[in-house]
């Protein structure tokens, strides 16, 4: 029985995203651990679950309990494959198993890329202290990628890799995503108002996701035919808006949390993020795209997959928050003038996404054949 083990940031967030990983490889008769932060388990899991501290918004003296959490779990239940997924997953995790190597290890070390994230934003700016975290990062990458299989969600973030050393151009393969089980989401039956435009914001409540932008439209926005929506859970993240803030903006309906993303999605016409960094292929749009809703999202790599201009989205190019705002205010009036036109656009996004290798099973079709399984 061939033994996987998936190490990440937060068990909630890798069930959400990747449970269809796990779930190929018990279906291959593997057997499957996780070691992840977030919650302790308190759920019912199919899989071997160790739960490890991981400080997930800075680096700290204490990360180094995940380094020597990694090591042992190799050279004690020796894996054959351990998949290292987020930054200090791969980080830790990577220098761990390049040591575990040394010893006498002989597993396959699979990396994902979800996006070169806030670390790698900005490169070349910012004070000293980020690009000195830049850079020891960057060192200790190209040690503990040697011999990686490392698989990203773009190509631009692949090219990125493989520019700075990190990987050698035959070890990088691009998937479409994380993979999105479209069962759950469709399109509705239900006929949606030709004079109310319903706009969404979901995800985590981060300004650098763009949330800042959207409250700033909604605040411009005097139509009432134009309603704002914000989904998302409560965040310890210091880039967060609080619940607090949110509930008490009467320029937007704050829904807090949501369970059934794909019955939101289906009364909705347009979802929004104007992301200010490059996060691979944000699974928000391919969801409200498969939904049939309007994806508008500013320019980069991951939306550049799934937004072609008018025709399954549309983009936003403001350089700053308040232009960013202008412009999007601006689009929304115009498409709530425009109720034919956004179904047109909901539609082709949809057909776009169903197409083109962004289901689950495209997903798990491709780490099956790196797994071996």
């Amino acid at each position: 029985m061939k033994k996987i083990a998936f190490v990440a940031n937060d068990l909630s967030n890798l069930i959400h995203h990747r449970n269809h990983l796990l779930q190929t490889v018990v279906d291959a008769r593997g057997y499957v651990v996780v070691l992840a932060g977030g919650e302790k388990n308190n759920r019912d899991t199919f899989f071997e679950f160790q739960h490890v501290r991981i400080e997930r918004f800075s680096f700290h003296w204490s990360d180094i309990t995940l380094f020597l959490r990694v090591l042992r779990f190799v050279l004690v239940r020796r894996p054959d494959v351990i998949h290292l997924i987020n930054l200090k997953p791969y980080f830790y995790g990577g220098a761990a198993a390049r040591i575990a190597k040394l010893l006498g290890w002989d597993g396959k070390v699979v990396v994902t890329v979800p996006g070169l994230g806030r670390l790698f934003a900005a490169v070349g700016h910012g004070g000293i202290k980020p690009k000195l975290t830049r850079a020891i990062v960057q060192y200790f990458l190209r040690k503990s990628m040697k011999g990686a299989v490392v698989t990203f969600e773009t190509a631009s973030d692949r090219d990125f890799w493989v520019a700075h050393r990190f990987v050698l151009p035959a070890a990088a393969v691009v998937t479409s995503g994380a993979g999105i089980d479209f069962s759950l989401f469709q399109i509705s039956n239900i006929e949606k108002s030709k004079e109310t435009l319903s706009v969404l914001y979901a995800g985590r409540l981060l300004k650098s996701k763009g949330l800042d932008v959207v409250l700033a439209a909604a605040e411009k926005n005097d139509n009432e035919n134009i309603r704002i929506s914000v989904a998302g859970y409560k965040e310890s993240d210091p880039d967060a808006v609080s619940f607090e803030e949110l509930s008490h903006n009467s320029k937007i309906n704050f829904l807090g949390g949501v369970e059934n993303m794909g019955r939101l999605f289906a009364r909705v016409d347009v979802v929004v993020l104007p992301s200010r960094y490059n996060e691979g292929i944000p699974r928000v749009l391919i969801e409200a795209a498969a939904c049939g809703c309007v994806p508008i999202a500013t320019k980069f790599p991951g939306s550049e997959a799934i937004i072609k201009e008018g025709e399954t989205g549309f983009f936003l190019h403001g350089n700053d928050k308040l232009a960013q705002a202008d412009e999007l205010n601006q689009l929304l009036q115009k498409l709530q003038r425009e109720p034919e036109k956004v179904k047109k656009v909901g539609m082709e996004a949809s057909k776009f996404v169903r197409s083109n290798g962004f289901s689950s099973d495209d997903i798990a079709y491709i780490f099956r054949k790196i797994y071996n399984v």
